[in-house]
């Protein structure tokens, strides 16, 4: 079965040999480059369940980091729940630890080719502000102090300016496998893992979580993005004890 960027792809490649056609004056139908696909083509399409990390793996696997990197890269990804595009667009100036409680400002993104983009991301509701715990606040604040000359784009400092897209995956998967957990998919679990999280302790309204990660509905990260991470087990079986005790 072909999957969505495929189809796109197959799309936008005959639409340039309609191009050629045209400039070689062969005789073709120029509506074709008219066509766009409507707004519900593709719904229902990758409804292939979304891996997701146990909950135990990510936290040995965030807080057994010791290169200064990962440990940075790893916790601001699981807490956070930011886009991979968006977590490498990080700057200093996004940083505010003096705030309380400390919070990362998302404002620019990087493209597909980690090229910095300025004030640029995937829609008007990424554009967001996003509370930290005390503990990754000491985290960045160490690791923006290890970095003496860190990469710059234009007046910005990068947080994580040395890190593009696949290093980040490399990354990830080297120091899961290390610790003898099967990993997939780079960076992007995190995101599933930081949002499944919040809403199984039921410590944000839909509205604060909406506005945590940059959303403007629920609809899609409730179908796609939640597992259940299995983190009340013992209050669960208490309760089932408990259930027709007299």
């Amino acid at each position: 079965k072909l999957g969505k960027k495929s189809i796109r792809d197959a799309v936008a490649n005959f639409k340039l040999f309609v191009k050629y056609c045209q400039s070689r004056q062969w005789i073709i139908d120029r509506n074709i480059l008219d066509f766009k696909f409507p707004k519900n083509f593709f719904q229902g399409e990758n409804t292939k369940p979304k891996w997701m990390p146990k909950y135990q793996d990510v936290v040995k696997l965030v807080n057994s980091a010791k290169d200064p990197l990962e440990r940075a890269l790893f916790h601001t990804a699981a807490e956070t729940g930011v886009r991979l595009n968006e977590l490498l667009g990080l700057t200093y100036s996004d940083i505010d630890l003096k705030s309380r409680p400390a919070l990362i400002h998302t404002n620019h993104s990087t493209d597909k080719w980690n090229n910095f983009r300025e004030n640029f991301l995937k829609t008007a509701s990424s554009k967001r502000r996003v509370e930290i715990s005390k503990s990754l606040a000491l985290i960045l604040k160490a690791w923006m102090k290890a970095q003496p000359f860190p990469k710059k784009a234009g007046q910005y400092r990068l947080l994580f300016g040395t890190v593009s897209k696949k290093m980040a995956a490399r990354r990830v998967k080297r120091a899961a496998k290390a610790l003898g957990i099967d990993w997939k998919n780079g960076i992007s679990p995190f995101r599933k893992f930081s949002f499944s999280f919040l809403k199984d302790q039921q410590a944000l309204t839909d509205k604060q979580i909406m506005r945590r990660f940059g959303w403007s509905n629920m609809d899609t990260p409730n179908k796609w993005y939640y597992r259940d991470l299995d983190t009340n087990k013992d209050q669960r079986l208490a309760a089932i004890d408990k259930m027709l005790l007299n």
